[in-house]
């Protein structure tokens, strides 16, 4: 049986469950009672399940900045809890703490969501360093604002607010790819009781500076979410490799399960992208999975010598029982999609963990530094471009370095971040209100953070706009291959 959370925060748990269970069959319910209390529980289980599992927490690793800010995010939640009275407030101190502790995999997801959030008709995105209206619905005697700036609310700048209402509970804010994916989300209000609501706002267009009551009116989720994920400007690349003016552009949405077939076609049209003038690896809306897939596409274009293996510096995994019950579970979830070697290494890291675990060690192996070995740029290669958006991470980001390092001349939009934890895995939480992510092992190859990588070349477009990213690429691939930074 997998141990997920110590003995007595699992007891404390399902005691908390019991009792409300018959609480709900005996009267109506105290529904501020029994969120308080499973807010309660879920803090303690997440913190218990960090200290348990997560590579950090462990003092080997000799992490002070990661368990200080589990110590300060542990405080916060704690007492936050304690004034939770509805699911809402359970949501806003799970995804307040998750988010302290920087790196999005450690994300809180609840298993419901707010139906009828309300919102003031105006949906936001981040561009250039400002927060611009980009859809809106009319309200009575309020003039357009489409295009119009956000100046600020409430006597506070309009980056101020933006910290408070997202920086602390949607984006890690010091990594602008993340401001850019939590920027539609600014005035719409999903009733977290840790933030002021909005009483007016002002904002700038051409016609000058206008102050704006904030009228908050309920809308239906299903009604809205399509447009926030729509301003949020991401793109879909889509699977395959197919011709582009004379190159070729081979696209992998995701690091899972359609990739491989995308590796399998590029080996059949080796020849040819290799000897194209440019090859495009599209990446839009990536957010990892199997980094091993873009080391196989890179050994395609680049040749299996140009790839540096990665099992000369191993991770560390922690030897807890979760985690060891999730790496035994990569042989069948992850088999079919991975290189021989890469399976060849699962297979190694199970022995060395099992073993670990019989010699009572916190590590599967030792924890210690050791250096990465890092591609070497291939200036008689082929003619890459990597195009990302701000949606890369995990497996993506690996992907990124590894072709930044071989060469490719990186276009589009800046990544996002995250840290040289690694094995990624989500586990429910005691109330069953929702999932929290949790990492298994660390890479002391790498920096402590891995990127955010800016790009060589900027896009200033729309990034969901697939035939104009095309044109834009097209229309300048020949000079681009001039520049003496190709190759890098």
């Amino acid at each position: 049986m997998q141990q997920r959370l110590s003995r007595p925060v699992a007891m404390h748990a399902a005691m908390l469950l019991l009792t409300f269970g018959l609480a709900h069959a005996a009267e109506p319910p105290d529904s501020a009672a029994f969120y308080r209390q499973a807010t309660i529980a879920d803090v303690e289980g997440a913190i218990a399940m960090f200290e348990l599992d997560h590579p950090g927490a462990a003092p080997q690793i000799h992490d002070d900045a990661f368990r200080t800010s589990l110590a300060e995010a542990s405080a916060t939640a704690r007492s936050r809890a304690q004034r939770v009275t509805t699911i809402e407030g359970h949501q806003a101190v799970m995804s307040a703490f998750a988010n302290a502790l920087g790196d999005q995999h450690l994300s809180f997801r609840p298993a419901l969501s707010v139906a009828r959030p309300s919102w003031v008709g105006l949906i936001t995105a981040w561009r250039d360093g400002q927060w611009v209206v980009v859809d809106e619905d009319a309200r009575p005697g309020r003039a357009a604002l489409r295009g119009a700036t956000l100046v600020g609310c409430d006597g506070r700048s309009a980056d101020a607010v933006a910290r408070e209402r997202l920086g602390g509970f949607r984006a890690d804010w010091s990594i602008p790819a993340q401001r850019g994916q939590a920027a539609p989300w600014l005035l719409i209000d999903e009733r977290n009781p840790f933030i002021a609501t909005l009483k007016k706002c002002t904002f700038r267009d051409a016609d000058g500076t206008r102050e704006i009551a904030m009228d908050w009116q309920p809308v239906a989720r299903d009604s809205v979410i399509h447009r926030l994920r729509a301003a949020t400007g991401v793109g879909a690349a889509g699977y395959g490799v197919r011709r582009l003016d004379g190159g070729w552009w081979v696209s992998i949405n995701e690091l899972t399960a359609r990739a491989p077939a995308v590796i399998a076609d590029a080996r059949a049209h080796a020849a040819q992208l290799r000897a194209a003038p440019f090859v495009v690896f599209d990446v839009r809306g990536n957010g990892g999975g199997a980094s091993d897939i873009g080391a196989q596409l890179a050994a395609v274009l680049y040749g299996e010598d140009a790839v540096p293996k990665d099992d000369a510096c191993p991770s560390a995994w922690r030897a807890s029982a979760a985690n060891l019950a999730r790496l035994e579970s990569y042989p069948a979830m992850l088999g079919d999609r991975l290189s021989p070697e890469a399976n060849a290494l699962i297979a190694r890291e199970i022995d060395a963990m099992r073993a670990a675990r019989d010699a009572g060690e916190a590590f599967s192996r030792p924890p210690r530094a050791c250096p990465r070995e890092k591609a070497t740029p291939q200036r008689n290669g082929p003619k890459v471009l990597l195009l990302t958006d701000r949606t890369c991470f995990s497996s993506c980001l690996l992907v990124t370095q590894l072709f930044r390092e071989l060469g490719a001349l990186h276009i589009g939009e800046a990544t996002d971040g995250n840290t040289h934890y690694t094995e990624n895995r989500r586990e429910p939480l005691p109330s069953g209100l929702g999932t929290i992510g949790v990492q298994a092992a660390v890479d002391l190859s790498m920096p402590s953070r891995v990127g955010p990588f800016e790009p060589d070349i900027a896009y200033a477009g729309d990034l969901t706009d697939t035939q104009a990213v095309e044109r834009w690429v097209s229309s300048n691939a020949e000079r681009w291959m001039s520049l003496p930074r190709w190759g890098r």
